[in-house]
């Protein structure tokens, strides 16, 4: 209520006033402070202009919120105008009383601040335009860029999201009106089958190369809504990358030693960084601050797994112990009951049922996590397993051997699919497509493999890197591949 008394005391009425009061009092007031009335005294114009923006705000709002169905049309206030002024100016008329609504009299001062470089003031113009209408693409748009300006990076990504998101649902209803238009409403229409690409022979090319750590890159993670990437390196930090600009906005720093691996968790809230220094740092996002810090390791902690459940975090390193970790309360839970043999890698399958666990010896344990007891024990003759990857909807796991070959197992059928040799050196990373037709493969003999799920057939390898490339990743809608690499870079490979 404070807001529509503000108004009515603008129009110099009480709260209880009518709508015809409203309108006498908005009419009078605009006869004047209309613009035209000065435009001799430019000293007095810019006063003038404020104001009648200020009366036209409160009359816009007060019509919009009173229950009179009676409006001041453009063509009776367009004639009290004139009559108010000895000098007529049809285009300040035009401007002043049909633009200039309550929403977007805020947009327009907020694109007068942030052309000023004022962007702190263009901010809150601009969130006024918003919370007065909530589907104003306009602003959201210019807000995020406002956000971007002033670092805020994480508000310019969830701006610019929603102003695309109203521009598309503006397209698409524009759309099936002039669709609707043109069929005949007795008529009817078969949709056309979605017709996914395939995976092979269309070439694979690097688009661009990030370079922000002064170290070597471990790990990368993109974020469950796919509007970031995290890095985390040798030189003890993490950072985050908007994937919209392709710039590091934020780097947490808090680890004493090498960040080995980095994980997001499934509401993309909180980044998890295991370190060489034993510990594991909590961050939350949203603010880029450090939550807490999990200290029960007594050696380096080389990976680090959230439960899709949401409830737990799972830690293990080369002190060959399995740590789960409660989220809630930040607690060390329990140690999984394993031999102690140091741990390379750990993978979460979707459904929050299965971890596994490649360890040193030959062979790859399948946890099963709501019984707390062994699964299965797969075995093989090569030295150990170098990494373990789920796909995204639980039916296969693909794991590398120090042998180069990889192995995809079949979930549902509890057999092995493939078995694929695939590069001339150790295999450092492993990662799914979202539609599981595509496997990545890294490997220290500094190349990436995408192999065809289905037929165990690979494109060329894709070559770039300087050093083991040691993390792949693809975007959400499988477009394109993210590689890391000892070379302190990062690639975005796209499908073109």
């Amino acid at each position: 209520m404070v807001e529509i008394n503000c108004y009515y005391t603008i129009l110099g009425l009480a709260p209880s006033a009518s709508f015809p009061e409203v309108k006498r009092a908005y009419r009078n007031l605009a006869n004047i402070w209309h613009p035209d009335r000065v435009s001799q005294q430019p000293h007095l114009k810019q006063q003038a202009e404020e104001k009648f923006k200020l009366i036209n705000e409160a009359y816009q709002y007060l019509k919009d919120h009173l229950s009179t169905p009676t409006l001041l049309d453009s063509a009776t206030f367009a004639s009290q105008s004139t009559s108010a002024s000895q000098s007529t100016s049809p285009s300040a008329s035009t401007d002043v009383s049909t633009r200039h609504t309550r929403p977007a009299i805020y947009y327009d001062k907020g694109a007068e601040h942030a052309k000023a470089g004022r962007y702190k003031e263009a901010l809150n113009d601009f969130s006024m335009a918003i919370r007065l209408n909530p589907n104003y693409a306009e602003a959201y748009r210019y807000r995020g860029f406002a956000n971007s300006m002033l670092g805020f990076e994480l508000g310019a990504e969830a701006d610019l999201q929603k102003a695309k998101e109203l521009g598309l649902r503006k397209s698409s209803t524009a759309q099936n009106t002039s669709t609707q238009k043109q069929t005949p409403a007795s008529s009817t229409s078969t949709p056309s089958p979605t017709v996914e690409k395939a995976p092979f022979p269309q070439p694979w090319k690097c688009v661009q190369t990030w370079q922000e750590h002064s170290g070597a890159i471990t790990n990368i993670a993109i974020s469950p809504d796919g509007k970031m990437l995290a890095s985390s390196s040798t030189d003890n930090g993490v950072k985050l990358w908007n994937l919209r600009t392709g710039k590091a906005f934020f780097t947490l720093t808090g680890h004493t030693a090498s960040v080995q691996s980095i994980a997001f968790s499934p509401d993309g809230q909180v980044l998890a960084s295991a370190s060489d220094d034993h510990t594991i740092n909590l961050w939350h996002l949203k603010t880029g601050s450090l939550m807490r810090t999990l200290s029960e390791h007594t050696q380096a902690i080389s990976t680090v797994a959230f439960n899709p459940n949401r409830q737990t975090l799972i830690s293990a390193g080369q002190d060959g112990v399995i740590k789960v970790w409660n989220l809630s309360t930040g607690k060390f839970v329990h140690n999984l009951p394993l031999p102690m043999i140091p741990v390379r890698a750990i993978a979460v399958s979707p459904d929050g049922q299965i971890l596994a666990i490649a360890n040193g010896d030959r062979a790859l344990i399948l946890w099963h996590l709501p019984l707390n007891q062994v699964l299965r024990t797969l075995t093989w003759d090569s030295d150990f397993t170098s990494n373990i990857t789920f796909s995204h909807s639980g039916r296969y796991l693909a794991f590398a051997n120090a042998d180069q070959t990889i192995k995809i197992w079949d979930v549902q059928s509890d057999a092995i699919k493939h078995i694929i040799s695939a590069h001339s050196d150790l295999i450092k990373a492993l990662a799914f497509s979202p539609n599981e037709q595509i496997l990545a493969s890294g490997s220290k003999d500094q190349t990436i493999k995408l192999w065809n799920v289905e037929k165990s057939k690979s494109s060329d390898a894709l070559k770039g890197h300087q050093d083991a490339v040691n993390s792949v990743a693809f975007s959400l809608d499988g477009q394109t591949l993210f590689s890391s690499s000892f070379d302190k870079s990062i690639k975005l490979w796209r499908w073109e």
